[in-house]
């Protein structure tokens, strides 16, 4: 079964600077070789001892396992645009099951967003936040963790008409954005892996 998600209105909550909503925004990715090409570079330099660009960017606990965390983000990658469709709307298939835990406990799916991050801003460049947290959950669920992924819409918008946002949470702790997302936004949309509270 499909999930088909549409919304209009500002991603964020705020119009972007160019006078369209976030919804109206289409990021530029390329064409599937050229990300492919940015993919194999950061493979490259990290497997060549190019970690050093990442420091602080890639935790230690993900660095002994390059591959996975590379894997991980293109899994992201690729659900996000099987999931895109025209006019800032989304049609899910259905969202990737959590893979047996690979990196540790719950606690370490914040150090995993970090690393996650990396590759995906190295790879396909920064993304609204709704995009950015349907990678992060992907990747996340890739990984081991049992992330679910949460949409809003602000309770009292700043200026008309009520903006969307969208988190992740893991644990029961959200991991995306340090906004206090419970106070300020009404959830409209959730996907949470089976057996899990997404609360």
């Amino acid at each position: 079964m499909r999930d088909a998600l549409t919304f209009t209105g500002a991603v964020g909550g705020r119009p972007a600077a160019d006078g369209t909503t976030g919804t109206d925004r289409r990021h530029d990715v390329g064409d599937g070789n050229s990300v492919r090409e940015r993919v194999r570079e950061v493979s490259a330099l990290l497997k060549t001892g190019g970690s050093a660009l990442l420091n602080g960017n890639v935790p230690a606990l993900l660095h002994g396992d390059v591959s996975a965390l590379l894997k991980s983000a293109r899994a992201g990658r690729v659900f996000l645009e099987s999931s895109r469709r025209d006019g800032g709307t989304f049609d899910f298939a259905p969202w990737p099951q959590v893979r047996p835990r690979r990196f540790g406990p719950v606690g370490r799916a914040a150090t995993a967003v970090s690393g996650l991050r990396a590759v995906q801003r190295m790879s396909v460049g920064f993304l609204d936040p709704v995009e950015d947290a349907i990678c992060l959950t992907v990747g996340l669920r890739h990984m081991g963790f049992a992330a679910s992924f949460h949409l809003g819409r602000e309770i009292v918008p700043a200026a008309p008409p009520a903006g969307f946002y969208a988190w992740v949470r893991c644990g029961g702790a959200v991991l995306s954005t340090s906004l206090p997302v419970k106070e300020e936004y009404v959830e409209i949309y959730t996907d949470a892996p089976e057996g899990e509270h997404s609360a």
